[in-house]
């Protein structure tokens, strides 16, 4: 066949297909190296090749739509999206989710759609994905001019952000330490050694628009989300490489993630004589995190002193075997603290007993920021943030800045006191459903709720106020599904009607009347529940939006509990193996 008769092929093609599917052919056109999800009513459906892989890789049915040209098909209920998101990332797909942007009831023709975020590897964010022991890194690599290579990192999980530059020759060794799960780099090191060595070792990477590597693309990247006019405050003003790498890593979240992305607020510039460097076969000998039988963590460095508690502290942990600390005196004020803690065993039992209790404060706060949590997540924030008094309490006579410590306590008391006074503490999973918010914390959805189940009880009492009001004793409130409710009145009784009675209907018996006041009920017990829903919607948002502006008092907590978890778990040990301070 020519190119003449394909294209009046592919023409005869497109004339069959409906509004919906050209919906999800433009979208495949922008992301052709994506799996689509796109919504249609209770489904994420994917089509064509995309049906295919999904059949394969989820284990679902794969079928056909329409019947002149035949669109392969497969699809999953919306209400279940995370497992089947799971396995797609767990096998390197990068997944482009198309949502329906507007409600289908009240849609003119076509439901307008549009994608809500592009889900990679590097970019998970459900808890039910991520490995809570271990920090999810999307790392960007550029190669310098100055013969080093410059790494920016991030994990979406948490808001951690960090950059640093180090020679070519250590680039790989570096990557693998961080061993992050994406890699971004410049399309023009598409056929560099680096990315070859990354490929080899089987490294999600892909390529990224070399223009957002540039260093004046760059550097507004940066300052525009940090809302700053200069990175010295970050120690990056005059590191081009960092500022590229930042830079693209930002942008990159940015078309991706379609949200602002708050909870990522500093960077953190590693500076190469800070930390001793573990190469790939120091790490392998010392079996670190990794043994060499099977490539578990079974007998390795890790599980040995892994007496944490918290994920705070099994993430930092593995930071700290990773990175030995140079500086002598850094080294003895976390030796000072674990004997402080060793020789205290009440108080370390204390703590230990606390720090169940305190959850992953860190993923906490990115979800709320992020825009996916839940009001169980405000609930478990909220008890997690009530353990800090008494953990401060605990450790306050320790002598020992990485043990004892302040936190911004009338701040945290008001989160916990504005989500003990508004969520309930068993409430749903989705926050469209409705039931999370309790009684008596707005007067509206209070009325709402009473409407919705005492209607009768209430317009029982309306018909006896208008009784009273009119003098009409035989009034009486009814309702039809073609007036709705009305107000009835005998032919006797008629001149006794007030002015603000609007006549509806007239009956052989009397006359139908409508007020203000009985149109405005009717209206909210038609749509009880729809604005229940919405209205605890709102209310949700808003108490998450209270949340958010203690984005970084919750981050500082978060790091604080993760430092006295190592340490403690430090200190456990010391006692149980009679390990001693050298």
């Amino acid at each position: 066949m020519n190119q003449k008769s394909e294209a009046k092929s592919d023409a005869k093609k497109e004339d069959h297909l409906s509004p919906g599917m050209r919906q999800f052919l433009a979208v495949k056109a922008q992301y052709p190296d994506c799996i689509v999800l796109f919504r249609m009513g209770d489904f994420y459906e994917t089509f064509y090749e995309d049906a295919k892989i999904a059949a394969q890789v989820l284990d679902i049915t794969l079928t056909k739509r329409g019947t002149i040209v035949p669109v392969p098909l497969a699809g999953i209920p919306f209400h279940a999206l995370e497992p089947y998101l799971a396995k797609l990332i767990k096998n390197n797909f990068k997944v482009v989710i198309v949502e329906q942007i507007e409600d289908p009831k009240k849609a003119k023709g076509l439901v307008k759609r549009d994608v809500v975020r592009i889900v990679t590897p590097g970019t998970v964010i459900e808890s039910s994905i991520l490995n809570e022991k271990s920090n999810n890194y999307l790392l960007a690599v550029q190669i310098v001019d100055s013969g080093k290579v410059a790494l920016a990192y991030t994990d979406l999980s948490t808001g951690e952000f960090l950059t640093t530059e180090v020679i070519q020759d250590s680039a790989l060794t570096e990557i693998l330490r961080i061993n992050p799960s994406e890699i971004i780099y410049p399309e023009n090191l598409q056929q560099s050694e680096l990315v070859k060595q990354l490929a080899y070792r089987k490294i999600f990477a892909n390529s990224f628009n070399d223009r957002c590597f540039h260093i004046a693309a760059a550097y507004k990247a940066v300052c525009d989300h940090f809302n700053v006019l200069s990175l010295d405050c970050f120690g990056i003003e005059q590191k081009k490489g960092s500022i590229s790498v930042c830079g693209a890593l930002l942008q990159y979240l940015q078309q991706t993630q379609r949200t602002t992305l708050k909870h990522i607020n500093k960077i953190n510039y590693i500076t190469a004589n800070k930390y001793m460097i573990l190469d790939e076969t120091t790490l392998n000998n010392l079996e670190v995190l990794k043994n060499n039988l099977d490539g578990s963590n079974n007998a390795t460095l890790l599980q040995c002193l892994d007496a944490t508690i918290t994920p705070l502290g099994s993430r930092l942990l593995k930071k700290w075997l990773l990175n030995p600390l140079l500086n002598k005196n850094e080294i003895e004020l976390r030796q000072n603290a674990v004997e402080l803690l060793a020789k205290n065993t009440l108080l370390l039992q204390d703590v230990r007993d606390l720090l169940p209790n305190i959850k992953d404060l860190e993923r906490l706060i990115a979800r709320l920021n992020y825009g996916t949590a839940n009001a169980r997540d405000l609930l478990a924030l909220r008890n997690s943030l009530e353990q800090i008094p008494i953990l401060k309490k605990l450790l306050q006579k320790c002598d020992n800045s990485l043990i004892n410590f302040d936190f911004a306590e009338k701040q945290i008391a008001e989160i916990t006191e504005v989500i003990q006074n508004s969520i309930k503490e068993d409430p749903p999973l989705s926050v469209r459903e409705g039931n999370m918010i309790k009684r008596g914390y707005h007067a509206e959805l209070d009325e709402l709720h009473t409407i919705r189940t005492n209607s009768k009880e209430y317009i029982a009492q309306l018909e006896e106020k208008e009784k009273q009001k009119t003098g009409i004793k035989s009034l009486k409130i009814g309702f039809n599904n073609v007036f709705g409710y009305y107000i009835e009145v005998t032919k006797l009784n008629v001149h006794l009607v007030p002015s603000d009675y609007v006549r509806k209907q007239t009956t052989a018996n009397g006359e139908r009347y409508i007020t203000q006041e009985l149109k405005e009920y009717e209206e909210k017990v038609l749509h009880a529940e729809e604005k229940i829903f919405a209205l605890e919607y709102e209310l949700v948002q808003k108490i998450i939006s209270q949340v958010i502006d203690k984005t970084i008092e919750i981050q500082e907590l978060a790091t604080k509990i993760g430092q006295i978890d190592v340490l403690q778990a430090y200190a456990y040990h010391a006692i149980t193996y009679h390990y001693i301070k050298p």
